[in-house]
Order: C-alpha cells, then sequence, then structure tokens
C-alpha cells in the first residue's frame, strides 16, 4: 500500500461531517481509497506552508466544519511509489473530471492543476481531535452551494472507473466558470451550446428508454423495422422525422415538438417566457460565433452580467424541466439592479429594481 497526497493549483472547500468516515473506497478501482480531507490537519505542502484551515460550518452548525485545503490525499494498491505515481499521472485528469461532475463544482481544480504529488507516511495523517479548532470571521467568496461534501465523495468514488460526463453539464460548469472571470461572451456561448447539448441528450435518452421498453406507449409509434442489410432496428418512425429538421428549427423542436410528442409535454406550452429566453439564447450563440456578437439587436442577449446570470439560470432550469437529477450551483441573481444597470436583452437600462 502507499498513500499519496496531491498538492493541486487550487484550493478545494469541503463541508464535512466530524464522525464522516476516514476512507472513502473506489468501487471500481480496486485497492485505491480518497483519504478524508479532516486527516490532513497535520499534512503540509511541498513547499513547507500549511494549505489547511478550518472554519465554522453554515450558522454555526457544531456539527459540521468548513474545510480548505488544495491537498488531496490517496491510498493505493502498489508497494513502489514508482508504480503509484505512474498510475496515478494517467488516471489524474478524469479522476479530476469525474470529482467536478459529481459537485458541480466549477472551480474545481481539473486536467494537469496539480504542482506535485508526493508519498507519505499513514502515521502522519493521524486523527482529527474534536471539536475541531476553527478560524474566526466568516468566508468570503465561496458559495456554500459549491463546498464538497461526504455525499460528493460517496458518490465520486461509486462512478465507474472510465466514467465522462455528458457534454452538456461539462459546457454549462464551463459557462459558470466562465462568468465567474467576467467573460461573458464565453458564458453565454457555453450556456447556448449546453442547452443544445442537454436537451438533445436528456430527450434521446428517454427516446431510448422508450424503445426499450417492451410495452412502449400507444401514443408513440414504436415497431421493428426491416433495414437495407437485412437486418431489423427498433424505432419510431414520427420521433425520428421530427428529430432530422434542419438547423433552423432545431432548437424549437427540442424544446417543444420533440418533447410533446415523446413525453407528453412541451416547453412553449408550459413555460413560454423560459422556452423564448432559450430560442433567444441560441440565435445569440450563433451570433458570437458566426460574427463574434459585435452586433446586439432584440433577438440577442447582451454579453452582460446580467443576461449571463439570466441565461445559467435558464439552462439549469431546462435541465430540471428534463428531470436530470442534481442542481448546478449557478451564481445567486442580483438582488437589483441600479439605475442605468443593462438588463438582459439589448443592452436595455434598467430604471427601477428588480
Amino acid at each position: 500500500m502507499n498513500t499519496l497526497i496531491l498538492q493541486l493549483r487550487g484550493t478545494l472547500w469541503w463541508r464535512l461531517e466530524e464522525n464522516s468516515a476516514e476512507v472513502f473506497p473506489f468501487k471500481h478501482r480496486p485497492g485505491w481509497s480518497v483519504i478524508n480531507p479532516l486527516l490532513y490537519e497535520n499534512l503540509n505542502a511541498v513547499d513547507g506552508e500549511a494549505r489547511f484551515s478550518v472554519y465554522h460550518g453554515p450558522r454555526q452548525d457544531t456539527s459540521t466544519v468548513v474545510v480548505a485545503s488544495n491537498l488531496f490525499c490517496m491510498e493505493t494498491p502498489y508497494t513502489e511509489f514508482a508504480e503509484a505515481e505512474e498510475f496515478l499521472f494517467e488516471q489524474l485528469p478524469l479522476l479530476l473530471h469525474q470529482l467536478r461532475f459529481v459537485s458541480k463544482n466549477a472551480n474545481c481544480p481539473r486536467g494537469w492543476k496539480v504542482a506535485s504529488i508526493r508519498q507519505i507516511d499513514p502515521a502522519d495523517l493521524g486523527s482529527p481531535v474534536f471539536p475541531m479548532e476553527r478560524k474566526s470571521g466568516a468566508i468570503v467568496g465561496v458559495d456554500i452551494r459549491e463546498l464538497l461534501t461526504t455525499e460528493v465523495l460517496e458518490a465520486f468514488v461509486e462512478l465507474e472507473s472510465e466514467f465522462r460526463a455528458p457534454i452538456h453539464s461539462v459546457m454549462l460548469l464551463d459557462a459558470i466558470e466562465a462568468f465567474q472571470d467576467s467573460d461573458f461572451k464565453k458564458c453565454l456561448l457555453y450556456a447556448a451550446i449546453s442547452a443544445e447539448s442537454g436537451a438533445a441528450s436528456l430527450l434521446d435518452n428517454n427516446y431510448q428508454t422508450a424503445l426499450a421498453d417492451p410495452e412502449p406507449s400507444r401514443t408513440l409509434r414504436i415497431s421493428d423495422q426491416a433495414t437495407s442489410s437485412g437486418t431489423t432496428r427498433r424505432l419510431d418512425p414520427v420521433f425520428e422525422a421530427l428529430s432530422a429538421t434542419h438547423s433552423t428549427g432545431k432548437m424549437r423542436r427540442l424544446l417543444h415538438e420533440l418533447p410533446l410528442y415523446l413525453l407528453g409535454k412541451s416547453l412553449l406550452l408550459e413555460d413560454d417566457c423560459l422556452f423564448n429566453s432559450l430560442i433567444s439564447l441560441y440565435k445569440t450563440r450563433n451570433e458570437i460565433a458566426h460574427l463574434g456578437g459585435e452586433t446586439i439587436d432584440h433577438d440577442f442577449w447582451a454579453p452582460n452580467k446580467r443576461a449571463c446570470l439570466d441565461a445559467l439560470e435558464s439552462v439549469a432550469k431546462l435541465f430540471r424541466w428534463y428531470g436530470e437529477p442534481g442542481e448546478y450551483p449557478v451564481p445567486q441573481q442580483l438582488l437589483h439592479l441600479g439605475p442605468g444597470e443593462p438588463n438582459s436583452k439589448n443592452g436595455a437600462k434598467n430604471t427601477e429594481r428588480a
């Protein structure tokens, strides 16, 4: 067994129960485990700087602590450090990709954002002493919804070893990250891509479920049809024809005709305001992608803070409408806009509080 500590180029924020498990074994990576960050208190980063801070939980909750650390500690089945290090370097981008998806935390370090990997003696970890000493003062600039929890760790270690997040989830997290970097054009572009790919993916998931049902709904036209190769293919010709629409009407059909036929519900009929917002966001994406988004008229979203907040919330609402589990920590809406600040569309000036 080898215990490795990763020094990340970025900070992970955790909200943990004091009585939570010390080790979280991976289900599909035999011998690998994540060590609870509560045990990192005695560890220092390679540069000698302590990167472990404990804060009060929300509303002075004495049963949980908030931990900030740039360290991530894992147990491995290898006896030689070189073997464990080589495997981890191969798997690290995927591991961080999976942690980012499960936590829905756009700020989670990813790719190769690791300063170093080193071996430690498990005895150096020790055990946390409760109650843990907490820093005083409020935590500034951290969204409570982005705190990683024991539930996140439990879901993380349950994932298939080669699991990759659906593209719409990745793009929405990238859009949130772009918003936090004040790159508003990129935020709108990524949010629109996320909406389109998410609607298509979630709709296809429902379609595949319907095809696999031995007794599909009578409102559908599912049957086994012969192909030119002499085999049969199970499909719904009406759904297939609706799906083959040209790009000019694609987004509308993903939100209206296709879900109305397959699921018996339409975003246009249930929430026309959200429907129109997403159609406009789709048009804005094309404007940004093809023309740079320099021309703004009533059909497009202006690349500003308010528009991006509205766009991110619209995409998150779309995913909820399609029944996707989990919540994305979309940045909170502004409590109000000051006089002269722009609204979402067309750069129109606001003259009253929202």
